[in-house]
C-alpha cells in the first residue's frame, strides 16, 4: 500500500512543532514548501522566524514577514518580525517604523514596546526609550528584560540611582538574571556606593563566573573598601578571562598606583593601550609618569589625550600641573584657561591664580582665588596663595591675616610658617611671630634660614640665651650659613655676647 501524503494539516503542525523546540534545520524545509503550496500570512511570518532565529539570514526573513503583510497588512507578528529583522541589520529608524505599526494594530502588547524602546534607546533618543519601556511595563510589569533594559537607559542618562531601582525590580522578578546584577553593580559604583556594589558583583558572579565585567566590579567596589590585594585579584581574573581587556588593565593601573607601584602601574596602562587607545588610558599613564617625575613623557600622554577629546578639561588641568612643574608658567597659564573653558572646578581657579602668582600678576592672581573663595570660603591653599600674594608686595598687615585665615582651617603649608612669622616680624608683632617661627621649626626642623628667623625674633623679645641657642642650630645646619647684610650685627652681637660668657667660664688649672 502507498503511504499516504502529508496534508498541509499534518505539515503545518509538523512544522510549528520543530519551530517550537527549535529544531530549525527540520522545521525550514516544511515552511518552505508550505509557502509554496499553501502561502498565508502566518506561515511566512513562521518563515521568517525560522530564518532569522536558526539562520541569521535576515535579509531572507525580511523579505518573508514583507510578503506575510501583503497578504495580512495588519499581522501583529509579521510586524515584529519585520521590525526584528531591520533592527538586526541595523535599519533602526525602518525598525522603529515597524514596531510603530505593530503597535498601532496591538497597543497592549508589551514585547513591541520593549523593542521600540529597544531601538530609541540605540537611536540615542533615551527619553523616548524611557516612554516605551514604560509602556511595556504596563503591560507587563513583571518583564525583568523590560526593566533591565530601562536601567541601560536610565544610566545613558546619568540618572544612577533610578537605574538602581530599576535593576533592582529586574533581579527582583528575576533573581537568575546575572546581567541585571553586574548592571547594578556598576550602578553602585557610579554612586561610591561600595557595599551594595561589592554585593550585586558577587551575586553576579556566583550566577556567572565568566563574567569579567563582574569581576571588573568587584575590584572596584573592594577599592572603596581600601582591600587593595583582593582587588587586584578580581582585575587579575577579569584579565584571565579576556586577556585583550583595556578597562581591566586600566583598573589594574590603578590600583598598583595605589600601592605605589608606578612603574608596574605605567606597564598596565600601556599594556592597556596596546588594545585600545582611550583618554582614561592615556590620562593613567599620564599620571603615573608624572609620580616617576618623567614630566616630558607626562607631558606626550595628555597631548595625546587631548588631541582625541579636545575639551577634556582634566587632561588640561592635567598638562598645566606639569607646565607649572616645568616652570613654563604662562604656557601653564593656558593650560588652566583651556581647562576652565570646560570645566569649573575650583581646583582650576586655584591653579590658575598660582600660575598668575608666580608671573608676578598679582590682581588677576587675587581675583582668580577670589573666584574660588567665594564658593569655598574654607578652602586653605587658597588663602595660603592671597596671602603670598600680600607678602610679595610687602603688605604684611593684609599677608598675616590671610595666613591666619589659613590657618584656621588648618590649611596652612609647610613653608608658609615662616612666611607668616615674617610678616609678623615685619610688622613688630614679635610674640605671634615666634609662635609661627616655632610651629615652622616643627615643619622644617632642617631649614637654615627657618632657625635664624628664630633667632632674630628672640633677640627682638630679649630672650638672649634662647636667641644664641637658635643661632647656633643655624651653623650646625650650615656652617657657611651667610646672614641677610641688613642683619649681620645680630651675628656680630651674639658672638660678642657668646664670647664674653665663655670669658666668665672658670679656667681650668
Amino acid at each position: 500500500m502507498d503511504a499516504t501524503p502529508p496534508t498541509e494539516e499534518s505539515l503545518l503542525a509538523q512544522a510549528h512543532a520543530h519551530f517550537k523546540a527549535k529544531r530549525y534545520e527540520e522545521a525550514l524545509p516544511l515552511w518552505q514548501r508550505l509557502a509554496e503550496e499553501e502561502p498565508s500570512a502566518i506561515v511566512f511570518t513562521r518563515l521568517g522566524y525560522t530564518l532569522m532565529s536558526g539562520f541569521k539570514r535576515y535579509e531572507e526573513a525580511l523579505a518573508a514577514f514583507e510578503q506575510a503583510l501583503i497578504l495580512d497588512p495588519q499581522h501583529e507578528f509579521a510586524f515584529q518580525g519585520k521590525a526584528a529583522a531591520l533592527y538586526m541589520v541595523k535599519r533602526y529608524e525602518d525598525a522603529l517604523a515597524a514596531y510603530d505599526q505593530a503597535i498601532h494594530y496591538k497597543p497592549q502588547t508589551a514585547l513591541s514596546w520593549y523593542w521600540k524602546g529597544r531601538t530609541l534607546h540605540i537611536l540615542k533618543r533615551y527619553t523616548d526609550a524611557l516612554e516605551a519601556y514604560d509602556q511595556a511595563i504596563d503591560c507587563d510589569p513583571f518583564s525583568a528584560a523590560t526593566w533591565e533594559s530601562r536601567g541601560h537607559t536610565l544610566i545613558a542618562l546619568g540618572n544612577y540611582s533610578q537605574a538602581c531601582l530599576a535593576f533592582g525590580k529586574a533581579v527582583k522578578h528575576k533573581p537568575e538574571l546575572a546581567t541585571a546584577w553586574r548592571s547594578l553593580a556598576e550602578a553602585h559604583i557610579e554612586l561610591a556606593q561600595g557595599e551594595p556594589a561589592l554585593i550585586a558583583a558577587d551575586r553576579a558572579i556566583v550566577l556567572n563566573p565568566k563574567d569579567e565585567r563582574a569581576w571588573r566590579s568587584r575590584a572596584v567596589a573592594l577599592i572603596h573598601f581600601k582591600q587593595y590585594k583582593q582587588a587586584l585579584a578580581a582585575v587579575e581574573k577579569a584579565i584571565a578571562l579576556k586577556p585583550d581587556n583595556d578597562l581591566a588593565y586600566n583598573n589594574k593601573g590603578g590600583i598598583l598606583r595605589l600601592f605605589e607601584q608606578y612603574e608596574e602601574a605605567l606597564i598596565a596602562f600601556n599594556q592597556a593601550l596596546t588594545f585600545k587607545v582611550t583618554i582614561k588610558s592615556l590620562r593613567g599613564k599620564g599620571e603615573v609618569l608624572i609620580h616617576l617625575n618623567r614630566l616630558a613623557e607626562a607631558l606626550a600622554a595628555f597631548d595625546q589625550a587631548l588631541q582625541i577629546d579636545s575639551e577634556d578639561a582634566m587632561s588640561w588641568e592635567k598638562k598645566g600641573f606639569i607646565l607649572f612643574r616645568l616652570r613654563r608658567y604662562e604656557e601653564a597659564l593656558a593650560a588652566y584657561e583651556q581647562a576652565l573653558a570646560y570645566s569649573k572646578m575650583f581646583q582650576l581657579y586655584q591653579a590658575k591664580g598660582t600660575s598668575l602668582l608666580n608671573l608676578g600678576r598679582y590682581p588677576e592672581a587675587l581675583a582668580a582665588y577670589d573666584d574660588v573663595l567665594r564658593r569655598y570660603p574654607a578652602l586653605g591653599p587658597v588663602w595660603n596663595g592671597k596671602a603670598m600674594i600680600f607678602h610679595s608686595q610687602r603688605k604684611h598687615a593684609e599677608a598675616a591675616l590671610m595666613f591666619s585665615q589659613a590657618a584656621l582651617v588648618n590649611s596652612l603649608e609647610d613653608a608658609s610658617w615662616f612666611i607668616w612669622a615674617s610678616s609678623l616680624y615685619q610688622l613688630q608683632r614679635y610674640e605671634e611671630a615666634l609662635a609661627a617661627i616655632e610651629t615652622a621649626t616643627e615643619r622644617q626642623p632642617t631649614s637654615d634660614k627657618v632657625w635664624y628667623l628664630k633667632s632674630v625674633i628672640l633677640d627682638k623679645l630679649a630672650r638672649i640665651d634662647e636667641s644664641l641657642d637658635a643661632m647656633g642650630t643655624v651653623y650646625r645646619l650650615n656652617p657657611r650659613f651667610i646672614p641677610p647684610r641688613r642683619q649681620s650685627w645680630l651675628v656680630q652681637r651674639l658672638k660678642k655676647v657668646f664670647a664674653a660668657r665663655v670669658a666668665q667660664l672658670p679656667r681650668k688649672r
